[in-house]
This record gives structure tokens, C-alpha cells and sequence, in this order.
């Protein structure tokens, strides 16, 4: 998927004013110590992608989230959850050239637990 001209605007313009290496670093930081709606914003962020860019991206990949729910996990205001939900956690590091598993491990994941190690 090509950037948008304002996309590609915007990339420009942050390394023209030396903003890159800056959120590239701090994207580094933070995806080693969270929160997960921080790592999710620097990632966004240094892209230079808008919050429709990335839900046009997932709907292309097959995964719908809307842009409430992609604000809303931005901003902090609510976390991935569901399995479809984690799903798009997945991709958007890919989308966003994360190292993967980085930003589900913010998350805390849990692993499902077999029959025989629950507890009665």
C-alpha cells in the first residue's frame, strides 16, 4: 500500500527536521517498557501514518477494527482484549515494522491454559 501524498508529507517533513531518529528512539525505548498505547502512538507516529491509514491497511489484511477502537487503544482508554482483537495487534506489527511480538508483549498475553493444568 503506497503512502498518501500527505503521508509521505508528513515522513518528509520529520526527517527534514530531524524528528525521525528522535521518534525513532523513543519508539525504542518505549516498546522495551510500555505502556501499549504509547508504543502504539510513537509506532503510528513514525510511520506517518493517520489513524484511517492503519484501519485501511487491517481492512486490506482481512481485519476489521474501527477508528474509535484504533483511538481508543492509541490514547490508552481501552486495550486489546479479544481474539480478533489480538489478531490485529499482530498485524499491525507488521503494518507498522515492529519486531514482532512487540507490541503483544505490552500486553501482558496470557497463554490459554490446558484442561489439565487448570485448577478444579
Amino acid at each position: 500500500m503506497q503512502p498518501t501524498r500527505i503521508e509521505a508529507a508528513r515522513s518528509l517533513a520529520a526527517v527534514r527536521d530531524g524528528q525521525q531518529p528522535l521518534l525513532d528512539r523513543e519508539l525504542r525505548q518505549v516498546l522495551r517498557s510500555g505502556p501499549f498505547s504509547a508504543a502504539l502512538h510513537l509506532a503510528i507516529e513514525s510511520k506517518g501514518w493517520t489513524l484511517d491509514r492503519v484501519q485501511r491497511a487491517l481492512l486490506a489484511r482481512g481485519i476489521g477494527v474501527s477508528l474509535s477502537t484504533l483511538s481508543y487503544w492509541r490514547r490508552g482508554r481501552s486495550r486489546p482484549e479479544r481474539p480478533d482483537s489480538l489478531r490485529a495487534v499482530d498485524v499491525l506489527e507488521e503494518l507498522l515494522d515492529l519486531p514482532r511480538e512487540s507490541l503483544a508483549a505490552l500486553l501482558g498475553r496470557r497463554r490459554r491454559r490446558s484442561a489439565s493444568t487448570r485448577s478444579p
